[in-house]
């Protein structure tokens, strides 16, 4: 199985993804959940990101470790 949305794979696994899905470097196994799952698109990558953007926006302070959370927020 190809995907039109790989641009390379070395010959450890991992790959480049131009529609920025797994953080742009997905590994083989990820490559093909996703064409098996149809999720190797535009639209979907479009969906994702949009919604990150939503529960994670740019104002909103990040965590600082892994401790932080709404009942011990960073500081």
């Amino acid at each position: 199985m190809t995907c039109p949305h790989q641009i390379s794979m070395d010959k450890t696994g991992r790959g480049k993804c131009s529609l920025g899905l797994y953080g742009g470097s997905p590994w083989i196994s990820n490559c093909l959940a996703c064409i098996k799952a149809g999720e190797n698109t535009p639209e979907f990558a479009a969906e994702l990101f949009a919604r990150a953007d939503k529960a994670h926006p740019a104002s909103a302070p990040k965590a600082s470790g892994c401790c932080d959370s709404s009942l011990n927020p960073a500081r």
